[in-house]
C-alpha cells in the first residue's frame, strides 16, 4: 500500500471460500476486492453457484449482482426473476434473497458490495436453502419459523430496553429496522391465517361466496398444515383433496382463536405505539409468538 491507493498484483491469487451448508458444498466465492486486500466502500466478488443459495439479507450492504454465464434465478422479498447473461441486480439492505442455477451449468456472476463485504453484515433467514416451495405459494416462510423468529426479536429488544443497554437504546428508532419488519410480518401471517379459516368454517356452504384475499389465503395457508404422507394408501386427486382439506379444518379448530384474537390486540398496539411499550407489555408479545411457533406446523 503507498498513499491513498492500493494496488493487486496479477500475482496475488483471490481468497477462495467454498460455500456450505450441512454437508452440502453448493458454490464458490473469489474475493476479488475485499477489505483484507484493503477495500473499505466497495467490494467485488465472483460468484460461482451449483445450486440455490441461501436465502440472507444484509443489514447495511447494498449488493448489485451481474451475471457472467449461465441461466438462473434470484428470489428477491417474494419475488423471482430471471438472471440471465446481460441482466445486472441491485439488491438494497434488509432484502431477503438468494440465486439459484437453473439448469445443470454452473450460475457465475460478480457481486458488488458497498461497503466492502463483511461477514457480521449477513443475516441468514431461517428457511434456508427451502426457497422452491416459497416460489410456489410466494409465503414469507412457515408461521412457526416466522413467529420464533419474532419471539427471539422481542426477547432482544425485552433485554436490550430494560437492561443495562436502557440509556443507549432508543426504541421509537426500531420503527425503521429490519427487526420491526419481521413483527409486521407475524401480524401479516395471522390475517392471512384469520382469513384461510373463514374459508375452513364456510367452505361447504352453497352460499358462501369467497373473496379473492380470502381464496389466496386458503391457497397459502393450507399446505402449511397437512402431514407429509396421508394414510389412505394411494388416493385419487379427490380423496387426497378432501383428506388435506379435513385434516386442515381439524387443525384450525384445535387453534384457541380467543388467544390470538388477544395475542393480536397487542400485537396491533406495539405495531402503533412501540416506545409506549412496557416491559411487561414485551414480555407477554414474546411469549406469544413463542406459543405461535409451538401451535404452528
Amino acid at each position: 500500500m503507498a498513499g491513498n491507493y492500493v494496488v493487486i498484483g496479477r500475482g496475488q491469487k483471490p481468497n477462495v471460500v467454498k460455500l456450505k451448508h450441512w454437508r452440502d458444498t453448493f458454490g464458490e466465492i473469489e474475493e476479488l476486492i475485499s477489505r483484507d486486500l484493503g477495500a473499505g466502500r466497495v467490494g467485488v466478488a465472483k460468484v460461482t453457484l451449483t445450486s440455490q443459495d441461501i436465502l440472507h439479507w444484509h443489514k447495511e450492504t447494498e449488493e448489485t449482482y451481474i451475471c457472467l454465464k449461465g441461466e438462473g434465478e434470484i428470489f428477491l422479498d417474494g419475488d423471482v426473476v430471471r438472471f440471465i447473461p446481460g441482466v445486472s441486480v441491485i439488491i438494497r439492505p434488509g432484502t431477503v434473497h438468494a440465486a439459484s442455477p437453473s439448469g445443470r451449468d454452473s450460475l457465475v456472476f460478480f457481486c458488488v458490495s458497498s461497503p466492502a463485504f463483511n461477514p457480521g453484515d449477513v443475516i441468514n433467514d431461517p428457511r434456508g436453502r427451502r426457497w422452491e416451495e416459497i416460489k410456489e405459494e410466494r409465503m414469507p416462510g412457515r408461521l412457526s419459523g416466522v413467529s420464533a423468529h419474532a419471539g427471539m426479536v422481542m426477547m432482544r429488544l425485552r433485554i436490550g430496553i430494560f437492561a443495562s443497554e436502557k440509556e443507549n437504546l432508543k426504541i421509537s428508532e426500531f420503527k425503521g429496522s429490519m427487526e420491526f419488519e419481521r413483527i409486521l410480518m407475524v401480524e401479516k401471517l395471522l390475517d392471512l391465517l384469520e382469513r384461510a379459516k373463514e374459508v375452513a368454517d364456510n367452505k361447504d356452504d352453497p352460499a358462501f361466496k369467497i373473496t379473492h384475499e380470502q381464496y389466496a389465503a386458503y391457497k397459502i395457508v393450507r399446505p402449511q398444515f397437512f402431514k407429509e404422507s396421508i394414510e389412505s394408501g394411494d388416493p385419487g386427486w379427490e380423496e387426497w383433496n378432501n383428506a388435506i382439506d379435513k385434516q386442515f379444518k381439524e387443525r384450525m379448530a384445535g387453534i384457541k382463536w380467543d388467544k390470538i384474537k388477544e395475542g393480536r390486540e397487542s400485537l396491533k398496539k406495539f405495531i402503533d405505539n412501540p416506545e409506549d411499550a412496557t416491559e411487561e407489555e414485551i414480555s407477554n408479545l414474546e411469549k406469544f409468538f413463542g406459543s405461535l411457533s409451538i401451535s404452528f406446523p
